[in-house]
C-alpha cells in the first residue's frame, strides 16, 4: 500500500490518519487543472502563492 504524502513537501503520514491531515486541491494553471494531495502546512502556501498571481502587465503605446 503507498504511503500517503503531500506533493510538495513529501512529508507522510500513516494511512489511517492521511484524512485527517490532507486535502485534495485542484488547481487551475494555464495547461489544465492539476489535482494535489497537500498537507495543511502546503495547502496554505498553495493559496498565498495563487493568490499573489498576476495576469501579466499590459502592454502599452506600441511601434512609433
Amino acid at each position: 500500500m503507498k504511503v500517503p504524502q503531500c506533493d510538495f513537501c513529501l512529508l507522510q503520514f500513516h494511512p489511517a490518519e492521511a484524512d485527517l491531515h490532507f486535502e485534495r486541491v485542484t488547481a487551475d494553471w494555464l495547461g489544465g487543472l492539476e489535482i494535489y494531495d497537500v498537507c495543511p502546512a502546503c495547502r496554505t502556501k498553495l493559496e498565498n502563492f495563487v493568490k499573489g498571481m498576476k495576469p501579466p502587465p499590459r502592454k502599452t503605446g506600441g511601434a512609433k
